[in-house]
């Protein structure tokens, strides 16, 4: 069976699914699952995938709901690969070595040390202050380990797991050790990479760069988007749909608006995908999220040349289909 969606969910640290009805909410990966009680005891009442290593398959608990698959190789080192029981390969690379990666080749960039996380840092400076998004980044064969964590999400933390070489449960694979059950639900974004970055380091950068979410949030659905590896404009990073408008916008609940060579697409997360629309929809979805924000910005009317009226009836449509009720924004002024 093919579990490489489970695997990249549980590597990233977003076990957000397409299809929440059939996602498990629980991801372990694990050295051996045996030598840990208490991970075997947190997954033994909810639907869990766990990966284990090959020679350490064993059966799941009795009367436990879990799904087994097996990996080979290691997690632990730049340059380790590792390979699931359905042929799919991970390359795990440290994060300063992305702008070296060949243009098809997969890989899980880790950030491992201050090194890589400084480097991570600049390329998300670089997008939002000129609009240069690192190529590799957009590469949907390339993902980034607990970017959810480094985005400040911790949602998950207390369901995606790692059982190290020593049988300690781990927040990651570079995640703080937990003990018991009330240590593992005080886990936050920050213990999901401990061992990497200092948790005032990362808490330093995040309220420093309040858009930072919604730059991960960007990066995980460049795959979605046509035409986002050969590069990609994004609203909110040094670029507007709209002219003379300039600010970056920190929400994630907001469409994403962006331009690549294909033209004009905006992504919704009403529905979660990415739509093929024209500069002039892609313009007023732009406003209404700036609008939604806060921001202070001209009417729609003034800026796109048009009567107020048939400003009115396309935020009413476009409202619908690319905002989340929780992010529509209020009545324009068009």
């Amino acid at each position: 069976m093919n579990h490489s969606q489970d695997f990249a969910r549980w590597i990233t640290g977003s076990l957000a699914s397409p299809n929440p009805d059939e996602a498990y909410p629980v991801l372990v990966a694990a050295n051996r699952i045996d030598t840990c009680p208490l991970a075997e005891d947190l997954i033994v009442n909810d639907p869990a995938m766990v990966f284990v290593r090959e020679e350490h398959l064993t059966k799941p608990r009795k009367g436990s709901r879990t799904v087994v698959g097996t990996y080979t190789g290691n997690l632990s080192e730049p340059g380790d690969v590792v390979e699931l029981d359905d042929g799919t390969r991970f390359l795990i690379e440290a994060y300063r070595a992305a702008p070296f990666l060949a243009p098809s080749s997969p890989a899980c960039l880790t950030v491992f040390d201050d090194a890589d996380y400084r480097a991570l840092i600049e390329d998300a400076d670089a997008a939002f202050e000129d609009g240069a998004f690192e190529p590799a980044l957009l590469n949907p064969a390339v993902l980034i380990a607990d970017a959810a964590a480094l985005a400040g999400d911790g949602a998950h933390a207390q369901s995606r797991f790692f059982v190290d070489e020593a049988g300690k449960l781990r927040a990651g694979m570079r995640g703080a050790v937990a003990t018991s059950v009330a240590e593992v639900a005080a886990w936050g974004p920050e213990d999901m990479v401990a061992e990497s970055v200092r948790p005032d380091i990362q808490r330093e950068a995040r309220s420093t760069r309040p858009w930072l979410g919604r730059y991960f949030h960007v990066l995980s659905i460049a795959a979605l988007i046509p035409g986002a590896h050969a590069g990609i404009k994004v609203s909110g990073f040094a670029w507007s749909p709209l002219t003379d408008v300039t600010g970056g916008l920190t929400d994630t609940h907001l469409p994403v608006v962006a331009l690549t060579d294909a033209g004009h697409v905006v992504w919704s997360p009403r529905t979660h995908r990415a739509y093929q629309v024209s500069g002039d929809v892609a313009a007023i979805v732009d406003y209404m999220s700036r609008s939604a924000s806060g921001q202070e910005i001209p009417p729609l009317s003034t800026l796109l040349g048009v009567n107020p009226e048939a400003c009115d009836s396309a935020v009413a449509s476009l409202r619908q289909q690319f905002f989340a009720p929780s992010s529509q924004p209020a009545t324009l002024a068009a």
